[in-house]
């Protein structure tokens, strides 16, 4: 239901800036992220449906640099998105280092701007979304010079020299993070170990990742159809750290002709999958899909997984958000246990404990074994709790008691 008002609450002015394409064929691109896209338009529609104003929406539109695009120059353009709101894209130059200084005069600039007309409201919020495209140091120091409220939402920090090289723009970008974490007036996360390696002393918001009370409604009681097959279903990026030539490894120990895997999405190793697939009929790669086409696929599925990997620093500062949609759809879940996985959401998943293509291989032909009832069971109990505790509408009610119960109170304290 949409609000009547633009702003019913005119005391407070909020302002988003993000990195997400709206949900379309012509902006997918390997540049962007699909789980990435999703969370921050689902979040944006929780907003507009809550009592808090309607944003104001600035937001790079990723694509990969130049030469790999051959647009050196991306200027602005406004597009509305399909939960009523409007984006303006950032202006940017397309090349290298370049790239993240003009996004962030962009961003800083559109904040000023922001920020002077709405001079005369008591709270201005900006909530930007990580911390590195745009840039959040320029952020911060526009913010600070205005008295407005910096509420990043940080999703991931990547250590330099792990799944990103180490480069001097890598370790710059880690160190400004380090900066801006502990100084922000708010802070949103997708994994305690943020606050608690960056800024110990804080209050944060967890909010890891969640689903719109229609996604549930699919998928209550419509279970799996039998079909003979045993479906394993892997979205997301295909990367080392998402663990996709792990499950490459695994399809090879696996002696299970009824086993149908299915994989969906794009990076570093679609040639490598694309190979797999050539020798092994059970495998099939479907590319870069629209997010409802996830959604068909979810359906046809007797086991999801996520293989996100543990034995990097890095998976301290980050949490796949898909974690959270994989429960929400009812089908049982194979996951590693990546941040607090094994903590909040361990009575509901199958744990892989071990992370080598042997015990993948005994963990997806065990579950296979398994009573479909019980299977089910398990899944069921994952849907109820998203349903009770990871909504995005319940993020949206849980913010603002967050902002009026931290970030103001805190503000006029000080």
């Amino acid at each position: 239901m949409k609000k009547e008002s633009q702003n019913p609450n005119p005391e407070m002015a909020l302002l988003y800036i993000g990195a997400f394409t709206p949900d379309s064929p012509e902006y997918r691109n390997p540049g962007s992220s699909t789980a990435g896209n999703m969370f921050q338009l689902n979040f944006l529609t929780a907003l507009a449906q809550s009592d808090l104003p309607n944003p104001t929406v600035y937001s790079y539109f990723p694509v990969a640099s130049f030469p790999r695009v051959k647009q050196l120059f991306f200027g602005s353009t406004t597009v509305r998105l399909g939960n009523g709101l409007r984006a303006t894209s950032l202006p940017h130059l397309n090349l290298g280092a370049f790239k993240i200084l003009t996004l962030g005069i962009s961003a800083a600039w559109r904040t000023f701007l922001w920020g002077l007309k709405n001079r005369h409201v008591e709270r201005r919020v900006v909530i930007c979304y990580n911390l590195t495209a745009p840039p959040a140091m320029p952020l911060a120091l526009v913010c600070r010079w205005m008295d407005m409220d910096l509420v990043p939402f940080i999703g991931d920090i990547y250590v330099p020299g792990e799944v990103v090289k180490d480069t001097w723009l890598r370790r710059l970008e880690f160190a400004s993070q380090k900066m801006v974490i502990p100084k922000a007036r708010g802070l949103l996360i997708a994994n305690q170990a943020i606050i608690d390696d960056f800024a110990p002393d804080r209050h944060a918001l967890l909010m890891e990742g969640g689903v719109m009370d229609d996604f549930l409604r699919r998928f209550e009681r419509k279970p799996k159809l039998p079909d003979g097959k045993f479906h394993v279903v892997f979205a997301g990026q295909l990367s080392v750290l998402n663990g996709v030539t792990m499950l490459l490894d695994a399809l090879k120990l696996l002696d299970m002709p009824n086993l149908r895997v299915s994989i969906v999405g794009g990076g570093e190793y679609v040639d490598t999958v694309r190979k797999a697939v050539a020798k092994d009929v059970r495998l099939a790669y479907l590319g870069l899909v629209p997010h409802r086409e996830v959604m068909e696929l979810y359906e046809t599925a007797d086991l999801l997984v996520n293989l996100r990997r543990t034995d990097y620093q890095t998976h301290r500062y980050v949490f796949p958000s898909k974690v959270v949609e994989c429960l929400a759809t009812g089908r049982p879940l194979l996951s590693t246990c990546t941040g607090h996985v094994e903590e909040e959401f361990g009575e509901f998943v199958f744990k892989l404990e071990e992370e080598t293509p042997e015990a993948l291989a005994k963990a997806i032909r065990d579950i296979a074994r398994m009573d479909p009832e019980a299977r089910a069971e398990r899944g069921r109990k994952a849907q109820e709790y998203v349903r009770e505790n990871k909504t995005w509408e319940g993020h949206a009610r849980r913010l603002k008691a967050y902002l009026d119960d931290h970030v103001f109170a805190e503000e006029m304290a000080a």
